[in-house]
């Protein structure tokens, strides 16, 4: 699909960081999401998204997770797909007890 400038223009970034936070922090595994950095080149947008997550999962698996359910889920709510999304993680928290 391509993007019309207008759509990413109108589009507020905040947004895009909340929605992408919100979505990003419902994964499995993630234990927390520090940032989520929005970048426009062109007509194209990308997203850095900066989270912890907790000892024992797989790192590749948590961050194909989330790039899938964030591209999905903002393609869903504002019709303009993401073009990168950079997943990186930056730190790893301990289970709580009882989990």
């Amino acid at each position: 699909m391509v993007m019309e400038k207008q759509a990413v223009d109108k589009i507020s970034k905040e947004v895009i960081i909340l929605s992408a936070t919100k979505i990003a922090s419902e994964i499995e595994g993630v234990s927390s999401v520090k940032e989520v950095k929005v970048s426009k080149h062109k007509d194209d947008l990308s997203l850095d998204i900066l989270v912890n997550v907790f000892l024992g999962v797989k790192i590749p698996q948590i961050a194909w997770d989330i790039q899938n359910a964030v591209q999905s889920a903002l393609f869903q709510l504002i019709q303009i797909e993401i073009k990168k999304i950079d997943i990186h993680i930056e730190g790893v928290d301990l289970l709580k007890e009882g989990q």
